[in-house]
């Protein structure tokens, strides 16, 4: 049965929470001050999931005017209507919300940073595409937990040098693939040349699907370095991606990279001056990607070792320390969680070989561990992390929930909180980033 509401908070994940006869509702599409009529979707015992069926009063909240006019129905942004200082301090609240709920700890120094920049942010996107009947091209996102298609031509988020492209691409007429779908990952090289776009196709029948008149089109666009279809990004050659920190980054299309790019830069110069600071010396950066955060690193350091499972980011990684002449790098194209019980069991060996013997920095000896997990966080390898002894930890995650319950285990294993930097790298939506420093409690 529907039932009206007060939405009083928010949650991560950027629905608005009612209390409704002693039960907690998550109502999507709400923020705090809204009163809405709920159409329950799913109820519990303690809480209940709903959506709108009407707004009885507009939060006073939402004072700002979305640029964007599909605003409400695509899922990609919650808050465009949100001042910007107020999705801030909603963001620092989920995490220390999860920090005390989760972890059962409280951070003395909690702090947010801004994006640089609120609109057009965004340096890669992936959207759908649909052809009709008439060869004609819809784009866009899909609507909030749905499978609809809201169709754009521009996206408010998405950098200029995107924006220019998308315009292409909603003009595109396709009569050789009427009433077909693909998606297109659209992705902008950080350099000053005119071709800056890497665009990857994803086919939704798989290597059946012929576009190749897409891809001919696409290829004589003059923003376009690089396009193929997703089975084809193994051929694709090693770049520069962008240059930072003295460091030329080399990458491929379809790898990984922060999407916000010069909050990324900040990230880096957080993790590098702290490094600096303490004077880390040896580094093990665990899901290093392509060597994100520990190649600035290398240069002051006497030993860099990454980790990642992609054997393409764990290659160009490489091609990065070898064109920065950074030989003090090493780098293991592995799952993490069995690197490090592998590392653990290693060094586990070498001090009962060594026993009684004179004592000196061995090669699984680390200053620091860079962590910076998928959003699942690292639990289960958090053991075998510890068991390597480093001073410091320095946790990077997108989920302030995951980010609570590992390193509320780890102040329970020898480490404590030092301070924790929000840093938002997704204005206008829910999403937030977060750099965790813990040191070793030498009092344990």
């Amino acid at each position: 049965m529907n039932f009206d509401a007060e939405i009083t908070s928010v949650a991560f994940g950027g629905k608005g929470i009612a209390r409704v006869a002693g039960k907690v509702w998550f109502v999507k599409g709400t923020v705090p001050g809204d009163v809405v009529r709920v159409r329950p979707l799913e109820s519990k015992e303690h809480f209940g999931e709903g959506e709108v069926e009407l707004f009885l009063t507009r939060s006073s909240l939402r004072s700002e005017k979305p640029p964007c006019p599909v605003f409400g129905q695509c899922g990609g942004c919650q808050w465009q209507d949100i001042p910007y200082e107020t999705q801030l301090e909603w963001k620092k609240s989920f995490l220390a919300d999860s920090l005390q709920r989760v972890g059962k700890i409280k951070v003395e120094e909690l702090t947010i940073e801004a994006s640089p920049h609120r609109w057009n942010y965004r340096s890669r996107v992936l959207v759908r595409v649909h052809v009709d009947s008439k060869g004609a091209v819809s784009m866009g996102y899909f609507k909030g937990e749905t499978r609809e298609l809201v169709a754009i031509k521009k996206c408010d988020l998405a950098s200029p040098s995107l924006n220019t492209f998308l315009g292409f691409v909603a003009e595109l007429k396709l009569p050789e693939n009427r009433g077909e779908s693909f998606r297109l990952e659209i992705q902008e090289i950080q350099t000053e040349a005119p071709q800056n776009l890497w665009v990857t196709v994803f086919p939704t029948k798989g290597k059946t699907q012929d576009l190749k008149a897409l891809l001919e089109r696409v290829k004589r666009h003059p923003q376009v370095s690089w396009v193929g279809s997703v089975f084809e990004l193994e051929m694709a050659l090693p770049q520069v991606f962008e240059s930072d920190l003295g460091i030329d980054f080399v990458a491929t299309p379809g790898q990984f990279q922060q999407i916000n790019v010069p909050h990324n830069h900040n990230l880096r110069r957080h993790v590098l001056s702290y490094a600096q600071k303490q004077g880390w010396k040896r580094i093990l950066d665990v899901f290093c990607g392509s060597g994100n955060l520990s190649l600035p690193l290398a240069k002051g350091s006497e030993y860099v070792a990454g980790v990642e499972l992609n054997p393409k980011s764990i290659k160009n990684a490489k091609a990065s320390a070898a064109m920065n002449e950074l030989g003090n790098t090493h780098w293991v194209a592995c799952d993490a969680v069995a690197h490090l019980n592998q590392l653990a069991r290693q060094k586990k060996e070498a001090a009962g070989e060594s026993s009684g013997s004179a004592g000196g920095v061995g090669p699984l000896d680390f200053d620091v561990i860079l962590l910076d997990p998928p959003r699942e966080g690292f639990f289960k390898g958090l053991s075998s992390l510890i068991a390597l002894n480093p001073k410091a930890i320095l946790y990077v995650s997108c989920d302030p929930v995951t980010l609570a319950r590992d390193i509320g285990w780890l102040t329970k294993n020898g480490y404590r909180v030092e301070k924790i930097i929000c840093l938002d790298f997704f204005p206008n939506t829910y999403h937030v980033e977060s750099l965790a420093f813990l040191q070793r409690d030498i009092s344990l």
